[in-house]
């Protein structure tokens, strides 16, 4: 990437705002979503009773460990992410902190219960910065570095599943309870299997070669497009719009402008 292709005087400021109005907004729900699973799903009476079973533990600095006894002192942990969320939606105080604390709250989380982690998507936080050219370029561009590795590593990942290399991955997946009732799904489950290997085997290059082909100026455009098709797709074919309206928010915040014209 030339000096060129680097500037984000084309970038607004406005752009990152409604970024972090989006992302604020899914993570104030998301949050508040997991208010009524607390027990279950981060509680010494839980799913994972004894934090020494998460692989992690011990590598995290997590509140959580001192805590977990008390669904209730959980409970408030998640209604304070909740809060945390809508401050940093509207951007009312210290945006870096607001945006650390949420960071650290939900690493905890994850390191609590590592059951809760999704490979496919990658975590970023992104921290309200002015319009510096010396500081804003970094977060852009941060960005999409981060972005395009959390895709290649998940990639790389599916590597080790056999689904995955004969092309059966996302047929299984439509014959789970998470697929949804409709026409579209029916007709792929009732079509050629080969349709579904395609696909498959489509989706997995995309990911895997996002960070040592899609960086570039040429390259960018492309790969956007195609992985909002692939969210696209999550959306009719899977019952995950909880994470994938998530990630869609990542997506919108690294749209370049200048796409348009």
């Amino acid at each position: 990437m030339t000096s060129s292709t680097t500037s984000t005087k084309w970038y607004t400021v406005r752009q990152l705002k409604i970024f972090q109005l989006i992302f604020g907004s899914y993570l104030t729900i998301h949050f508040a979503y997991l208010i009524p699973h607390v027990t279950e799903l981060f509680s010494r009476n839980g799913m994972i009773a004894d934090p020494k079973w998460n692989p992690t533990y011990g590598y995290f600095p997590n509140i959580l460990h001192w805590i977990d006894y008390s669904p209730k002192i959980l409970t408030v942990f998640i209604i304070f992410l909740t809060c945390l969320s809508v401050i940093f939606a509207l951007r009312l105080v210290a945006p870096r902190l607001i945006a650390f604390l949420l960071w650290y709250g939900w690493a905890c989380l994850l390191n609590r219960n590592v059951l809760i982690l999704n490979p496919g998507i990658p975590y970023v936080e992104n921290n309200e910065l002015e319009l510096n050219p010396r500081v804003f370029p970094w977060l852009y561009w941060g960005s999409w570095i981060l972005y395009a590795l959390g895709y290649t590593i998940s990639g790389l990942h599916k590597l080790q599943s056999p689904s995955w290399i004969d092309g059966s991955a996302l047929s299984h997946v439509l014959k789970t309870p998470l697929s949804r009732d409709n026409a579209l799904c029916h007709f792929l489950l009732e079509a050629n299997p080969i349709i579904l290997q395609i696909c498959t085997w489509t989706s997995l290059f995309v990911e895997i070669s996002f960070v040592p082909l899609g960086l570039f100026y040429h390259t960018r455009k492309l790969y956007w497009f195609a992985f909002l098709g692939l969210h696209i797709g999550v959306l009719l074919l899977v019952n995950f719009t909880d994470l994938t309206a998530g990630i869609l928010a990542m997506h919108f915040f690294l749209f370049d402008p200048r796409w348009l014209f």
